[in-house]
């Protein structure tokens, strides 16, 4: 797989005296020429049954994904038993392109 183009912006702050720690960051990326590895299986001794497999690579195309994330721990130093913590997420990936996926491995 090639990268194309990937970006990430984030911030890491710590606030109000120490008590909370919040981190943030978006991302972009852009990737072209994927691949993925597969596994067929065959029937190598004519008796009906797949019993083997070979590993193949197919061209999968391209693909975009883009996110945003958001962590949080809070501990008040009134309280010195509590903490919350958190983590939010959020991706979305889209296949932009593809082509058709050949075999080239055979077996005899």
């Amino acid at each position: 797989m090639r990268c194309s183009t990937f970006g990430e912006i984030g911030l890491k702050s710590t606030l109000m005296d120490g008590q909370l720690t919040l981190n943030t960051a978006v991302f972009d990326g852009k990737y072209k020429d994927i691949q993925v590895s597969t596994f067929t299986s065959y029937d190598s001794n004519g008796d009906g049954v797949p019993d083997a497999f070979f590993g193949n690579f197919l061209n999968a195309g391209n693909a975009s994904m883009k996110g945003a994330e958001v962590e949080f721990d809070s501990a008040p130093h009134s309280v010195s038993w509590f903490a919350v913590n958190g983590y939010v997420s959020y991706s979305i990936s889209n296949r932009t392109a593809s082509s058709t996926p050949t075999t080239t491995a055979s077996s005899t």
